[in-house]
């Protein structure tokens, strides 16, 4: 229990590292006053570029996933370990002690946290959720999706009533970061996913 506890503390310590701001730094870019102000892989490829986007993106990922292996690492037998570590690193990325707890909307630290926990769920949501954020043409469509199936997943696939809780808990506090999105395509003042894509609009309204 001591050696989960340090380890869920190391999570959101590492969770709380930000690519986006470290990018935006060097090219001189505050990205919480640029694009959508978020600090996070799509608006790093809006401010700073589609390079810096990727980057950011696999970096996040990589907090979820690495952080999620290290909790799975206290015990083979109580899969919940690493979904609790897991979900510390999405804290961290979210609410970053060091930058006022404003960080990243957490998708990115959330797939990487999937892709640990089980590569087999991961490569059942990735494509649905891509599918249904192209179905309804809405970005924020992704999140959310990820959010509500990946408990559905964990508890359809027997991982049990922790699990199940925990992740529950990560995909809440995604959802509930990313609210503001939602609103905007409630308004109809969100970028199309579609247009975004094809770059017909400035993608500046995610």
């Amino acid at each position: 229990m001591e050696k989960l506890i340090i380890y869920a503390v190391v999570s959101y310590l590492i969770g709380s590292m930000n690519p986006a701001a470290v990018f935006g730094r060097i090219k001189n870019k505050d990205l919480r006053r640029a694009g959508t102000g978020n600090l996070g892989a799509t608006n790093a490829h809006l401010v700073l570029g589609r390079a810096y986007g990727a980057a950011v993106m696999l970096i996040d990922m990589g907090k979820g996933f690495i952080c999620t292996r290290l909790g799975a690492s206290v015990s083979a037998i109580t899969p919940a370990s690493g979904m609790i570590t897991g979900t510390f690193a999405v804290v961290g990325h979210i609410f970053p002690f060091y930058m006022g707890f404003r960080g990243g909307k957490g998708l990115a630290a959330f797939g990487g946290m999937v892709l640990a926990f089980d590569p087999y769920i991961f490569a059942i949501l990735l494509p649905v959720c891509i599918g249904l954020m192209l179905l309804t043409d809405r970005a924020v469509t992704m999140p959310y999706a990820g959010a509500v199936l990946f408990p559905i997943a964990c508890a359809a696939f027997g991982y049990g009533i922790r699990c199940t809780l925990f992740a529950a808990a990560a995909g809440a506090l995604v959802a509930a970061r990313n609210f503001g999105n939602l609103k905007k395509a409630a308004e109809g003042r969100d970028t199309r996913i579609r247009e975004y894509l094809k770059g017909t609009k400035p993608p500046n309204r995610f």
